[in-house]
């Protein structure tokens, strides 16, 4: 792989390995194993429903297994909301008695309530689902810029006072796509909410351009962050036109649910940062575990822990994800129509209502982002990370002219590339010495040699 394919590859494995990690360590291993078994059993009913020919399940059995999910969903977030500081003695009883309770009340109907109640409850935690990867994809965009690895080779060859977003000319683009697709969906949008939507893509695609125009000459990790960012949520735009255009319903997207297992253990790892000794020590750590550990101290988790500590917040997002899991679950059996009935879609179908809320909320981060980073302190220094720069790097078209030299033939690189070595050799012993000595200089004059010579 090269360079950049081996950093990304990392950045994303840390993430999985250390949630998997998290989830299972004992603090933990409980509350997941609740999770998964509930998971489990009502994503094996779902496949059975679909794949096994004649294999039908009941309306009742249906219900049975939105009455147990939403069930856990409402346990998790209560007990982590309100017991987030107990140990596993006083939470797990807790879980337990919510699931059973609530289920049992619920299907037995021993009070006065149907299926719209359970979806209402289902819609609500569909939304904040979304509201937490929203909030999370800004987060991974920044750790993944900010990465001493991944950043530096993004940032490679880039000058300190060059301020303009990486991939800037892909945010052109997709502002004027975004603000197109904006138009199209304000002619065809068949209620008021895609109306206002309309108005928040347009709006949105306005304000995505600002930091194209390079008015600043510094700050461009921020920046490329916000543009990525950006770059990000037109994705939901697009599922959006596309659903309203081709009146397309069911259930969401496979890539969906692959998307917020990631997120949220993605969030989870976050979390758990300070909270959770994870077996590994720190010494052991990956760079890009240890720059993950780093990156959360400015972040707003460290503010939300101390509220609720991590083992609460770890319960309220495991939680709110059993609940965007049953409604993927019941949309898998073919109930999508069920939701229509809740009042808050407004006629419309429940997935984009998801993506309505996402355009919307990513409006809101991207504008506060905007608004903060020049007033206050604290957020800029997390939402700019410093990233390692090579000052050595030669401009672009010079190392592509060097390049096409040593391809052909015509630039003579191997005697230079030797007493590079030798030199820098040299230079490593010194160092040891505690002899100052000035590796990147000698870089540099290679490199500039290598150049010359094609020129």
């Amino acid at each position: 792989m090269t360079y950049i394919e081996s950093a990304l590859f990392d950045f994303v494995k840390s993430i999985f390995t250390r949630g998997i990690r998290t989830l299972k360590s004992p603090r933990f291993l409980p509350y997941t194993s609740v999770l998964l078994i509930i998971v489990l059993f009502s994503t094996i009913a779902t496949f059975l429903s679909q794949i096994v020919p004649n294999y039908n399940i009941s309306a009742d059995f249906i219900d049975l297994i939105l009455y147990v999910e939403l069930s856990a969903a409402i346990a998790f977030v209560f007990t982590g909301m309100l017991l987030g500081r107990s140990n596993a003695k006083i939470q797990l009883p807790v879980i337990f008695s919510i699931i059973i309770g609530t289920s049992l009340t619920m299907y037995l109907k021993l009070i006065i309530i149907d299926n719209t109640y359970a979806l209402v409850a289902v819609a609500i935690f569909y939304i904040l689902w979304i509201g937490i990867t929203t909030f999370s994809t800004f987060s991974l965009f920044r750790d993944l810029f900010g990465s001493n690895i991944f950043g530096t080779i993004l940032f490679l060859g880039k000058q300190e006072d060059d301020g303009r977003p990486l991939f800037s000319g892909i945010g052109w683009i997709l502002a004027i796509l975004n603000f197109s697709l904006g138009l199209l969906l304000l002619k065809e949008a068949p209620t008021t909410a895609l109306v206002f939507t309309s108005y928040v893509i347009m709006f949105f695609a306005l304000i995505a351009v600002i930091p194209l125009f390079n008015f600043q000459k510094k700050n461009d990790v921020f920046f490329s962050v916000l543009n990525a960012f950006y770059m990000f949520s037109t994705i939901k735009v697009i599922l959006l036109v596309f659903r309203v255009m081709t009146a397309t319903a069911g259930e969401t997207s496979f890539w969906d649910s692959i998307f917020s297992m990631f997120i949220a253990l993605y969030a989870v790892q976050g979390a758990a940062v300070k909270g959770v000794k994870i077996a590994k020590k720190s010494t052991d750590m990956t760079l890009e575990e240890q720059l993950m550990d780093e990156a959360k101290g400015l972040g707003l988790m460290d503010t939300i822990s101390k509220i609720f500590s991590d083992r609460g917040i770890i319960l309220i997002i495991l939680g709110v994800l059993l609940g965007y899991h049953s409604m993927q679950v019941q949309a898998s059996f073919n109930r999508q129509n069920l939701f229509s009935n809740v009042s808050i879609l407004s006629g419309s179908d429940i997935v984009i209502l998801g993506y309505e809320f996402s355009v919307l909320i990513s409006l809101f981060i991207f504008t506060a982002c905007i608004l903060l980073f020049p007033i206050v302190p604290k957020f800029r220094a997390y939402a700019n990370p410093e990233v390692k720069r090579i000052p050595w790097a030669p401009e672009y078209d010079d190392l592509k002219l060097m390049l096409a030299g040593i391809k052909t033939g015509d630039v003579e690189w191997k005697a230079d590339a030797a007493k590079l070595a030798m030199g820098l050799a040299k230079d490593t012993l010194k160092a040891k010495l505690g002899i100052k000595t000035n590796r990147e200089g000698r870089i540099q004059e290679t490199l500039d040699k290598l150049m010359r010579k094609k020129k």
